[in-house]
């Protein structure tokens, strides 16, 4: 009886353990298209405001300039 059980039980991992990988990749690569596009947006932000500040800066710099 445990050998029929084990027998059993191995047949239906074997057909669902190959469905979990798929399934489990799936997941990954969502979470890491996510990820990459949020860290995209942040890197694109933080640039637009480092931008800001180099442009002020200028301006700044170049009215203490004309004092």
């Amino acid at each position: 009886m445990a050998k029929a059980n084990y027998e059993a039980l191995n047949a239906q991992l074997m057909d669902d353990l190959p469905k979990l990988y798929v399934l489990s990749m799936e997941i990954l690569n969502n979470c890491l298209n996510r990820f990459l596009r949020a860290e995209e947006k942040f890197h694109h932000a933080a640039l637009d405001q480092m931008y800001h500040l180099m442009q002020l800066d200028l301006v700044l710099s170049s009215h203490d300039d004309n004092i």
